[in-house]
This record gives C-alpha cells, structure tokens and sequence, in this order.
C-alpha cells in the first residue's frame, strides 16, 4: 500500500500526539457545556473513537450515513443522507 504513498506527512506517534491534544483541548473548551460528538460514517469513525479517548469530560456521540455514490464507482458531487 505504501508504494504510491508519495510522501508521509505524519508518523504514527506525531498523530497520536496531535489527537491527544484535541481531546485535551476540546475538554477545556467543552468543560461545564454540553458536548456532542457526531461522526460521518465510515470514514470517520477511527479518528473519533482515538479522539473520544483523550476527552475526558461527558458527552454524547451520534453517527450519520451520507453518500454521494449512490451505488456507482463515483461521485455524483451530491451528497445525500443515506
């Protein structure tokens, strides 16, 4: 898979690093509000479980489906909730 991977902005560690800081930061910003966390599936949903990792404050996840293939092999440039 790395052989047309032209060049690898960020190691492993320096990702978890910045995604740890997110949470912190989000925590900060977040304390004592409510706090909602929305993903876009699928494509999102490995950041944000790394990202609900490092919060530390309540909150509350929800998951939403959009697609703009609609079955085909590319995009219609509309995206729809699916």
């Amino acid at each position: 898979m790395l052989d047309d991977v032209e060049k690898v902005l960020l190691n492993p560690e320096q990702l978890s690093e910045i995604v740890k800081n997110l949470g912190k930061k989000i925590s900060e910003d977040y304390k004592d509000k409510n706090l909602l966390m929305i993903s876009i599936l699928k494509g999102s949903v490995v950041f944000m479980s790394d990202l609900m990792r490092h919060i530390t404050i309540p909150c509350q996840i929800d998951f939403m489906s959009v697609s703009s293939y609609r079955g085909g092999v590319k995009s219609s440039g509309v995206v729809k909730r699916s």
